[in-house]
């Protein structure tokens, strides 16, 4: 397999090490401009907002995609992206970090379709340990690691903002979905200390996820009707690596990225519904 990684030299060559080690990968070549020359895959080091135009490209020469940046609001260019992978059949891959997680990638597996997700995000006064990046990306970042889990369609919106005069400071939303499930988003940055927190439940387990410790809890009634919790922890440094091996992965199995140009329309969507509900205040 050929990949081309698009991109700044310096960002190329850390990714470089990332497929170097995987043995589907035969050739890596690295060019600060779209290829000409035919590829099995290609990797987009572009924070710029031309970037969706680049994928769009490259996705219309057939190339497999994974874009690596934040995660974009285009709707317009997002719908076109999805179609013109289904049409060219090639797999398109969004560095949506939450999604590409160990932890996520743990939870997936011991509970694949939650019914209520919990998510709390608090950021304290100074910047919290996610300052560099703006407020809307941060709260969009929590909506699509919801709607990863959420295929079905979304059925009701209650989207309310935490605001003194017109300094934003959080919002609070609530999902529900088609098929019962609810997930609601507390977003803070005016808190006393930062916390991260993920809940994820079912009728039989719930799961526990502190972000900035890494740690999540397993939690679920034995047969003797007792409380057991189990702890596990996970090295986000492992994130980038995962990310690499799911689009290689889904190269080589014609199947659908962690996180795909349809889950990134999705969001989207969902962010343009909320921004509505958020207009009414």
């Amino acid at each position: 397999m050929k990949i081309a990684i698009i991109g700044e030299s310096n960002r190329a060559k850390a990714w470089e090490k990332h497929l170097r080690g995987l043995s589907a990968v035969k050739e890596v070549i690295t060019c600060p401009t779209l290829t000409q020359d035919p590829v099995d895959g290609c990797i987009i080091l572009d924070d710029s907002i031309n970037n969706l135009n680049l994928l769009h490209d490259a996705v219309r020469k057939g190339y497999h995609s994974y874009l690596v940046a934040h995660l974009p609001l285009d709707e317009l260019l997002l719908e076109k992206i999805y179609h013109a992978s289904e049409e060219a059949q090639v797999n398109v891959q969004f560095s949506h970090w939450p999604s590409h997680s160990p932890s996520t990638q743990w939870i997936k597996q011991q509970m694949p379709k939650p019914m209520l997700i919990q998510i709390k995000k608090e950021l304290s006064s100074n910047g919290g340990t996610d300052g560099s990046r703006s407020f809307e990306q941060q709260w969009v970042d929590e909506l699509a690691f919801i709607i990863r889990f959420h295929q079905s369609s979304i059925q009701h919106i209650i989207a309310k903002p935490i605001r003194i005069e017109e300094r934003w400071l959080g919002l609070q939303v609530t999902l529900r979905f088609d098929d019962g499930a609810v997930a609601s988003i507390q977003y803070n940055t005016a808190s006393e200390q930062d916390a991260h927190q993920r809940i994820l439940s079912s009728n039989h387990l719930m799961i526990d996820c502190d972000i900035i410790t890494n740690k999540s809890r397993r939690i679920e009634v034995t047969n003797e009707k007792r409380v057991r919790t189990t702890n596990n922890f996970f090295d986000p440094k492992e994130t980038v690596q995962l990310s690499v091996m799911n689009f290689i992965k889904s190269i080589q199995t014609n199947k659908k990225s962690a996180f795909s140009a349809y889950d990134a329309l999705k969001t989207v969507q969902a962010h343009g519904k909320i921004i509505e509900n958020l207009r009414r205040f």
